[in-house]
């Protein structure tokens, strides 16, 4: 069957009616399938928001409880999201949900044996308490870092099945004992890799938090930030060096006027 083609004149009357006029009615103005009206409008680029006249509104809210939205969807012929919209916008609800099941439903699968699996696939499976090849044992070190780098690599050292603790921690107090509440450990050279009791002391959180404080030590970021202020780009100043010193120069000359008015004394 020779498919009929829209001529110049129906394009336009299409257009024209697509303003005022669903797609089931213009299709029965033409004489066409709301699939080719459908098609026809999206040929031609026509963007517009779907026409409901009352008695569709009506039929709709008569239906919408006792009907999936594809069922309805089909039967207005528009896409599943403009039922759901529109129910949306109308306050409409289902009795009950639809699709899912409901109380006294028997499953298809209901008294149904599982298929058995074969030896093939039984040989691949993992028995009951097995553990991969590549499971590490206790005692196993391993180095770990955030996603982002944000801070460090550590150590980290496995002290039972997926229980792993900080080897700086776990080396600290295997030759002192536990640490106490508040405290912390930390690296004497820096090196957050280097795990050597030589290398470890501990302080207290107070004490941390002061030696990793960017407004005490002054860095270069943060002077940078400083002289951006609240608007500028801090990354702008952190590539002129001169600017850098200039600024951390005045901002310890600065605390240590303020200090000295306090009757404290500053060390830096």
């Amino acid at each position: 069957m020779e498919k009929r083609r829209y001529t110049a004149e129906e394009k336009a009357r299409l257009i024209r009616l697509a303003k005022t006029h669903s797609n089931p009615e213009i299709a029965r103005i033409l004489g066409r399938t709301v699939a080719s009206v459908q098609t026809m409008l999206s040929h031609l680029k026509v963007r517009r928001t779907r026409v409901w006249t009352k008695e569709e509104i009506a039929r709709l809210r008569s239906l919408y409880s006792s009907k999936t939205n594809v069922e309805l969807a089909a039967m207005f012929g528009v896409q599943e999201y403009t039922i759901q919209n529109l129910a949306c916008r109308l306050n409409l609800k289902k009795s009950y949900n639809v699709g899912c099941y409901q109380k006294g439903s028997t499953p298809w699968n209901y008294g149904k044996k599982v298929p058995t699996v074969s030896d093939n696939a039984k040989r691949t499976q993992f028995k009951k308490g097995q553990s991969p090849k590549n499971t590490l044992q206790d005692g196993a070190i391993v180095v770990r870092q955030r996603i982002d780098r944000t801070t460090p690599p550590q150590k980290f050292i496995r002290v039972g099945p997926r229980k792993w603790e900080q080897l700086s921690r776990y080396t600290w107090i295997k030759h002192h004992g536990p640490i106490p509440p508040g405290h912390c450990v930390t690296f004497i050279d820096g090196n957050s890799l280097n795990c050597d009791i030589e290398n470890l002391r501990l302080i207290t959180r107070k004490e941390n938090l002061l030696r990793n404080s960017g407004a005490i030590h002054l860095p270069d970021s943060m002077v940078a930030f400083y002289l951006a202020g609240k608007q500028g780009n801090p990354k702008a100043f952190a590539r002129t060096p001169e600017l850098i010193k200039l600024k951390r120069d005045q901002l310890l000359s600065n605390r240590q006027l303020k200090n000295k008015r306090n009757g404290k004394t500053t060390s830096h």
